[in-house]
């Protein structure tokens, strides 16, 4: 089967969309099928894609007005990979003209019975992202990795605030020199560096975006972190706490819990609890697994 990846990003920065289309076709390539994956945000050789027909598309963010009519126009399937509603929400992703949602959030159920052949595909890590090797640059008590300011002020002062007030903290990624933060700021982390950067930490911070909160959405961090054996600390959030992975991550507000975990860091059960996480989330939300389930919502459209 011939099957597209529209994402959003920009492929010099292999963040977000970029990295997860990029790992999402590898593994559907792992299962044989023809591949294609462009940026709608950059300048395509759209002649060279439209030169044969495609079964499917899968839209990872990317709405459907940002779609080249000569893509859409010469793909069987289109299926909308609904990880945020920065352009759809509910009602507007079900009176859209793809012929099914994936989605990672907890509406799912509302979708369906809205009429709209959906699934629930969460996001996942890349198998070979664990056999990452530690790396001397990157060590840190507590790290975030991401853009400012893509979480509110509030999140970010709770959370950075704490974990520098009791161990050293620092912040990969763009903006963050031009930030309130610019003090732990280390820089733009280099291309597929995010599992060495894991494996050197002891643990990081994890933030959802009020977009993705509100609608029950885990983002891809959590899973890459937990595979490369580093615990999570979040924010308060019920439906990733409640989540299979929540017994991975210490939901903090404040810095007592977090001094505790420092010093506990080395102690067999963190030591025996960092293995269990890797080891869950490496056989259970791998992009293997997900690439199967794009192909079994394919096959029910």
């Amino acid at each position: 089967m011939r099957i597209g990846l529209l994402h959003h990003g920009n492929e010099q920065y292999v963040w977000g969309s970029v990295i997860t289309t990029l790992y999402l076709q590898k593994a559907l390539q792992r299962l044989g099928h023809d591949v294609w994956r462009i940026s709608v945000t950059e300048h395509q050789d759209y002649p060279t894609l439209l030169s044969k027909k495609t079964d499917l598309i899968i839209c990872e963010g990317v709405p459907e007005w940002q779609i080249p009519k000569g893509v859409w126009d010469t793909t069987d399937k289109k299926i909308f990979w609904w990880l945020s509603d920065l352009f759809y929400n509910v009602d507007t992703v079900v009176t859209s003209n793809f012929d099914g949602i994936a989605t990672n959030s907890n509406q799912v159920s509302d979708l369906i019975k809205m009429g709209k052949t959906a699934a629930r595909i969460d996001l996942a890590v890349d198998k070979d992202m664990p056999l990452a090797s530690p790396c001397d640059q990157y060590k840190s008590d507590f790290v975030y990795v991401g853009s400012y300011p893509h979480k509110s002020k509030e999140q970010m002062d709770q959370m950075f605030l704490s974990c520098a007030d009791i161990g050293s903290f620092s912040l990969w990624g763009n903006g963050w020199d031009e930030s309130p933060y610019s003090v732990y700021y280390k820089g733009v982390l280099p291309l597929f560096d995010i599992g060495k950067l894991y494996k050197s930490v002891k643990y990081t911070v994890l933030l959802t975006e009020t977009r993705q909160k509100n609608r029950g959405m885990i983002n891809n961090r959590v899973f890459e972190a937990l595979a490369c054996g580093c615990l999570g600390i979040s924010e308060k959030y019920d439906t990733l706490e409640k989540s299979d992975l929540g017994e991975f991550i210490q939901f903090s507000n404040g810095s007592t819990e977090l001094l505790k975990m420092l010093v506990d860091y080395d102690c067999d059960y963190m030591r025996k609890k960092r293995m269990q996480a890797s080891k869950y989330v490496i056989e259970k939300h791998n992009y293997d697994i997900r690439a199967k389930q794009f192909i079994e919502l394919y096959n029910n459209l």
